[in-house]
C-alpha cells in the first residue's frame, strides 16, 4: 500500500530542512565540519531557533530559542527524551531571543535528551548515562530502522554501477546495526 506507521518518513519534507553550525570567526569548511561531528548544530526550517542548548552542572537543561511566526504569537517550545515530551515552554515567536530553563527533571535510565519547537526546528542530543548503561529506546531503534529503510527506497536506484554493491553492503549493516539495537531496547 506504500503506508507506514511513520507518516513523517513519506519524505514530503525532505530539503526543507536547514542544518546550523557554531562557528567562531570566519566561515571555514573543516571547522564547520569539526563542529557539526561534535554536534554543535541544530536542525531549523529557517523560522525558529534553537541555540547552546546545555545541560548545566544542577542538572538543569539551558537553550536560547527564538522564532519569529505572524501567525502564532507564541509557540511550544519542548524538552524532549528518548522521543517524548517531558517539559513545555511558551515561547513568544516575535524573533527575539530568549534564554529558557528546563529544571527538575530526575532521570533513571540512560536517556537522550533534547529540545524541538515541532515540527520546524530540533537540537543534538544530549547524552545521559545512569549505572555506565547505553541508552537503548524501542520506538527509537524501530524510527531508526524505518528511517534506513526509506532511504534505501529512495536512494538505491541513485547509485553508480561501480557503488551498488558497496552502498548494498553498508545498509545491510546498518539494518543489522539497528536490528541489534532493537532487540536491547526497553519499551
Amino acid at each position: 500500500s506504500g503506508e507506514t506507521d511513520f507518516p513523517c518518513m513519506t519524505g514530503e519534507r525532505v530539503g526543507i530542512g536547514r542544518v546550523y553550525v557554531k562557528l567562531d570567526g570566519k566561515l571555514d569548511y573543516n571547522e564547520w565540519a569539526e563542529a557539526l561531528r561534535r554536534g554543535e548544530s541544530y536542525v531549523s526550517n529557517g523560522k525558529s531557533h534553537l541555540l547552546n542548548f546545555n545541560r548545566q552542572a544542577d542538572g538543569s537543561f539551558t537553550l536560547e530559542a527564538a522564532a519569529r511566526l505572524p501567525e502564532s504569537p507564541e509557540i511550544e517550545v519542548e524538552l524532549i527524551a528518548n522521543g517524548l515530551p517531558v517539559a513545555v515552554q511558551k515561547l513568544r515567536a516575535d524573533g527575539e531571543r530568549r534564554t529558557l530553563k528546563f529544571a527538575d527533571l530526575k532521570f533513571t535510565r540512560s536517556t537522550w535528551v533534547a529540545a524541538r519547537i515541532f515540527p520546524s526546528a530540533h537540537t543534538n542530543p544530549i547524552w545521559i548515562t545512569v549505572d555506565d548503561k547505553p541508552v537503548r529506546v524501542k520506538s527509537s531503534a524501530v524510527w531508526c530502522l524505518a528511517a534506513l529503510e526509506q532511504c534505501w527506497k529512495e536512494k538505491q536506484r541513485t547509485y553508480a554501477a561501480a557503488e551498488k554493491e558497496q552502498a548494498e553492503t553498508d545498509y545491510e549493516h546498518a539494518r543489522h546495526t539497528y536490528r541489534k539495537l532493537l532487540d536491547e531496547s526497553s519499551p
